[in-house]
């Protein structure tokens, strides 16, 4: 089953994306075993509508894919910050989340290139995906922020989860719009 697959990466890599291109399916394959096989999400945010392409975040070169599902081949390669996570397409716009940083970049789909990255804070990390509402512009980015500056450090102090706003049409994390789960910390 695995020879049916078209490689994007090489299969002495440890993870392999594939896509199956007759179908459009795609794979995740680790060691030359396919671990995850599954059609693909027909969502907007990540499928563009003119062109049968899916997006794809590559951690370890730091790059957007942007793959035909009919031939399975590479059609862009576009350089991003450090660990691309999260996809959210939205008109001629590629929102990218940074998993270690916990950045949003934006990526201009006409010149294939970064236009403008932004901090969700300067203690965020694991940003793994995003959601827009198209009616407002308005991402939201789920993520941890790492409270090394607590004294004391608890398993429910230390990293929390929070969800930072974004404004997109002025690419603006809202700090004070900031979505905080209720944390309970011992008084006595």
């Amino acid at each position: 089953l695995i020879s049916a697959f078209a490689p994007i990466l090489p299969l002495a890599a440890p993870s392999t994306f594939r896509i199956l291109p007759r179908s459009g399916r795609s794979a995740c394959v680790r060691r030359s075993r396919a671990i995850l096989a599954l059609p693909p999400a027909l969502s907007p945010s990540t499928m563009n509508s003119s062109v049968p392409s899916r997006f794809v975040a590559l951690q370890s070169t730091s790059e957007v894919l942007r793959v035909d599902l009919v031939s399975g081949e590479i059609v862009t390669r576009i350089p991003v910050p450090a660990m691309p996570a999260g996809l959210a397409l939205w008109g001629d716009f590629l929102y990218v989340t940074h998993f270690w940083s916990g950045e949003l970049s934006l990526i201009y789909l006409p010149q294939q290139a970064v236009a403008r990255t932004v901090a969700t804070g300067a203690d965020s990390s694991l940003a793994q995906s995003l959601i827009i509402n198209p009616r407002t512009g308005i991402a939201y980015v789920p993520h941890s922020r790492s409270a090394d500056w607590n004294p004391a450090r608890t398993y429910d102090s230390t990293v929390l989860p929070v969800v930072s706003v974004v404004d997109l049409a002025a690419l603006d994390v809202r700090a004070d719009s900031r979505l905080a789960p209720e944390i309970a910390f011992d008084q006595g």
